[in-house]
Protein backbone atom coordinates (compact mmCIF):
# COMPACT_ATOMS: atom_id res chain seq x y z
CA UNK A 1 0.00 0.00 0.00
CA UNK A 2 2.86 2.50 0.88
CA UNK A 3 4.52 1.68 -2.28
CA UNK A 4 1.39 2.79 -3.97
CA UNK A 5 1.17 5.98 -2.33
CA UNK A 6 4.58 6.91 -3.07
CA UNK A 7 4.32 5.51 -6.88
CA UNK A 8 0.70 7.76 -7.20
CA UNK A 9 3.00 10.69 -5.75
CA UNK A 10 5.59 10.24 -8.02
CA UNK A 11 3.06 10.05 -10.77
CA UNK A 12 1.93 13.43 -10.33
CA UNK A 13 4.74 15.35 -9.14
CA UNK A 14 3.88 18.94 -10.39
CA UNK A 15 5.86 21.64 -12.18
CA UNK A 16 4.93 24.90 -10.67
CA UNK A 17 3.22 26.74 -14.06
CA UNK A 18 2.94 29.71 -14.95
CA UNK A 19 -0.54 31.29 -15.78
CA UNK A 20 -0.61 30.18 -19.37
CA UNK A 21 -3.86 29.39 -21.89
CA UNK A 22 -4.32 26.68 -24.06
CA UNK A 23 -5.94 26.24 -27.33
CA UNK A 24 -6.30 22.26 -28.66
CA UNK A 25 -8.00 21.20 -31.36
CA UNK A 26 -8.47 17.46 -31.58
CA UNK A 27 -9.93 14.42 -33.57
CA UNK A 28 -10.34 10.49 -33.81
CA UNK A 29 -12.12 7.70 -33.29
CA UNK A 30 -15.47 7.28 -31.36
CA UNK A 31 -17.05 3.73 -29.74
CA UNK A 32 -20.25 4.16 -28.59
CA UNK A 33 -23.36 1.46 -27.04
CA UNK A 34 -26.76 2.56 -26.88
CA UNK A 35 -29.44 0.44 -25.18
CA UNK A 36 -33.44 1.50 -25.35
CA UNK A 37 -36.88 -0.11 -23.98
CA UNK A 38 -40.27 2.12 -25.58
CA UNK A 39 -42.01 2.98 -23.33
CA UNK A 40 -45.95 1.78 -23.06
CA UNK A 41 -47.55 4.03 -24.92
CA UNK A 42 -45.34 4.47 -28.28
CA UNK A 43 -47.04 5.35 -31.14
CA UNK A 44 -45.90 2.14 -33.00
CA UNK A 45 -47.97 -0.78 -31.22
CA UNK A 46 -45.36 -3.61 -31.98
CA UNK A 47 -42.44 -1.49 -30.05
CA UNK A 48 -44.16 -0.88 -27.35
CA UNK A 49 -41.93 -2.41 -24.38
CA UNK A 50 -39.78 -3.99 -26.71
CA UNK A 51 -35.56 -3.91 -26.38
CA UNK A 52 -32.88 -2.99 -28.47
CA UNK A 53 -29.17 -2.41 -28.08
CA UNK A 54 -26.78 -1.82 -30.74
CA UNK A 55 -23.68 0.46 -31.36
CA UNK A 56 -22.63 3.71 -32.48
CA UNK A 57 -19.42 4.07 -34.11
CA UNK A 58 -17.62 6.78 -36.17
CA UNK A 59 -15.32 9.90 -35.89
CA UNK A 60 -14.96 12.65 -33.39
CA UNK A 61 -13.45 15.91 -33.17
CA UNK A 62 -13.36 19.54 -31.51
CA UNK A 63 -11.85 21.42 -29.43
CA UNK A 64 -10.73 22.48 -26.01
CA UNK A 65 -9.63 25.88 -24.51
CA UNK A 66 -7.99 26.57 -21.62
CA UNK A 67 -6.44 28.42 -18.51
CA UNK A 68 -3.82 27.12 -16.56
CA UNK A 69 -3.53 27.64 -12.92
CA UNK A 70 -0.23 26.19 -12.06
CA UNK A 71 -0.97 22.15 -12.56
CA UNK A 72 -4.89 22.58 -12.62
CA UNK A 73 -6.49 23.87 -16.00
CA UNK A 74 -10.09 25.20 -16.15
CA UNK A 75 -11.94 25.69 -19.48
CA UNK A 76 -14.57 24.38 -22.10
CA UNK A 77 -14.61 21.36 -24.61
CA UNK A 78 -16.35 20.97 -27.52
CA UNK A 79 -16.89 18.24 -29.07
CA UNK A 80 -18.78 16.14 -31.83
CA UNK A 81 -19.70 13.04 -32.66
CA UNK A 82 -20.83 11.77 -36.23
CA UNK A 83 -21.80 7.99 -36.51
CA UNK A 84 -23.71 5.17 -37.67
CA UNK A 85 -26.76 3.58 -35.03
CA UNK A 86 -26.98 -0.25 -35.50
CA UNK A 87 -29.26 -1.96 -33.64
CA UNK A 88 -28.32 -6.13 -33.10
CA UNK A 89 -32.06 -6.71 -33.58
CA UNK A 90 -31.52 -5.20 -37.17
CA UNK A 91 -29.23 -6.66 -39.19
CA UNK A 92 -28.23 -4.40 -41.82
CA UNK A 93 -29.55 -1.37 -41.08
CA UNK A 94 -27.81 1.66 -39.85
CA UNK A 95 -28.89 5.17 -39.30
CA UNK A 96 -26.89 8.25 -38.71
CA UNK A 97 -26.31 9.51 -35.42
CA UNK A 98 -24.64 12.74 -34.12
CA UNK A 99 -23.99 14.01 -31.20
CA UNK A 100 -22.70 17.53 -30.32
CA UNK A 101 -21.83 18.72 -26.64
CA UNK A 102 -20.46 22.11 -24.82
CA UNK A 103 -18.13 20.66 -21.63
CA UNK A 104 -17.26 22.84 -18.86
CA UNK A 105 -13.55 21.11 -17.98
CA UNK A 106 -10.91 20.91 -15.26
CA UNK A 107 -8.19 18.94 -14.88
CA UNK A 108 -4.66 18.55 -13.70
CA UNK A 109 -1.57 18.18 -15.82
CA UNK A 110 1.53 16.61 -14.30
CA UNK A 111 5.21 17.29 -15.01
CA UNK A 112 5.51 13.84 -16.88
CA UNK A 113 3.19 14.78 -19.83
CA UNK A 114 0.25 12.90 -17.95
CA UNK A 115 -3.33 14.73 -17.62
CA UNK A 116 -6.24 13.87 -15.80
CA UNK A 117 -9.69 15.92 -16.50
CA UNK A 118 -13.42 15.87 -16.00
CA UNK A 119 -16.11 17.37 -17.52
CA UNK A 120 -19.90 18.29 -17.39
CA UNK A 121 -21.71 19.51 -20.72
CA UNK A 122 -23.27 22.49 -20.20
CA UNK A 123 -25.73 21.44 -23.33
CA UNK A 124 -26.01 18.15 -25.58
CA UNK A 125 -28.02 17.50 -28.55
CA UNK A 126 -27.73 14.41 -30.39
CA UNK A 127 -30.03 14.28 -33.99
CA UNK A 128 -31.32 10.55 -35.12
CA UNK A 129 -32.06 10.09 -39.16
CA UNK A 130 -35.40 8.69 -39.21
CA UNK A 131 -37.61 7.33 -41.64
CA UNK A 132 -39.76 10.49 -41.96
CA UNK A 133 -38.06 13.31 -39.83
CA UNK A 134 -34.76 13.53 -38.25
CA UNK A 135 -35.71 13.52 -34.09
CA UNK A 136 -33.45 15.33 -31.56
CA UNK A 137 -32.62 14.62 -28.03
CA UNK A 138 -31.59 17.15 -25.50
CA UNK A 139 -29.91 16.49 -22.37
CA UNK A 140 -26.53 16.87 -20.18
CA UNK A 141 -23.37 14.81 -20.26
CA UNK A 142 -20.31 13.87 -18.22
CA UNK A 143 -17.04 13.07 -19.30
CA UNK A 144 -13.43 11.72 -18.02
CA UNK A 145 -10.66 11.86 -19.61
CA UNK A 146 -6.50 10.65 -19.36
CA UNK A 147 -4.07 12.12 -21.83
CA UNK A 148 -0.57 11.70 -22.91
CA UNK A 149 2.27 13.86 -23.86
CA UNK A 150 5.98 13.33 -23.66
CA UNK A 151 8.34 15.36 -26.41
CA UNK A 152 5.73 15.30 -28.89
CA UNK A 153 4.00 17.97 -30.74
CA UNK A 154 0.70 15.98 -30.26
CA UNK A 155 -1.25 14.46 -27.15
CA UNK A 156 -2.88 11.30 -27.34
CA UNK A 157 -6.30 10.70 -24.83
CA UNK A 158 -8.77 8.27 -24.48
CA UNK A 159 -11.80 9.42 -23.24
CA UNK A 160 -15.03 8.36 -21.78
CA UNK A 161 -18.55 10.10 -22.28
CA UNK A 162 -22.39 9.34 -20.70
CA UNK A 163 -25.18 11.21 -22.22
CA UNK A 164 -28.63 11.81 -20.23
CA UNK A 165 -31.00 12.90 -22.55
CA UNK A 166 -33.89 13.79 -20.96
CA UNK A 167 -36.15 15.95 -23.93
CA UNK A 168 -37.02 14.84 -27.62
CA UNK A 169 -38.34 17.13 -30.60
CA UNK A 170 -39.10 15.50 -34.06
CA UNK A 171 -41.37 18.04 -36.11
CA UNK A 172 -43.90 19.87 -34.67
CA UNK A 173 -43.61 16.88 -31.45
CA UNK A 174 -41.62 17.71 -28.46
CA UNK A 175 -41.83 16.39 -25.16
CA UNK A 176 -40.35 14.73 -22.65
CA UNK A 177 -37.81 11.26 -23.38
CA UNK A 178 -39.93 8.92 -21.08
CA UNK A 179 -43.04 9.39 -23.37
CA UNK A 180 -40.85 7.47 -25.95
CA UNK A 181 -38.63 5.02 -23.71
CA UNK A 182 -38.23 3.49 -20.26
CA UNK A 183 -35.00 3.25 -21.13
CA UNK A 184 -32.43 5.10 -23.34
CA UNK A 185 -28.78 4.66 -22.57
CA UNK A 186 -25.99 6.43 -24.52
CA UNK A 187 -22.12 6.29 -23.50
CA UNK A 188 -19.03 6.26 -25.82
CA UNK A 189 -15.08 5.83 -26.07
CA UNK A 190 -13.29 8.12 -28.12
CA UNK A 191 -9.47 7.60 -28.70
CA UNK A 192 -8.09 10.96 -29.79
CA UNK A 193 -5.39 12.20 -30.86
CA UNK A 194 -4.70 16.59 -30.19
CA UNK A 195 -2.37 19.00 -30.99
CA UNK A 196 -1.99 21.66 -27.95
CA UNK A 197 -0.92 24.62 -28.67
CA UNK A 198 -0.48 27.25 -26.01
CA UNK A 199 1.14 30.77 -24.63
CA UNK A 200 2.35 31.30 -21.66
CA UNK A 201 3.27 28.44 -20.32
Amino acid sequence: MRSLIFICCGLFTFNVYAAGFLVEPYGGYSSGQLAIKYSDSYTDQSLRSVRKEGSINGSTFGGRVAIFLGPLFIGGDYQLVNGKRKFEQEEGQASNFSTKTTFGILGLQSSNGLRLFAGMSLNSETTEATLTQPRLYQGLALKVGLGLRRQWPVAINVEYVQYNNKKHEQGDSRGEISELFKIFNYSSINLTVSLPLSVGL
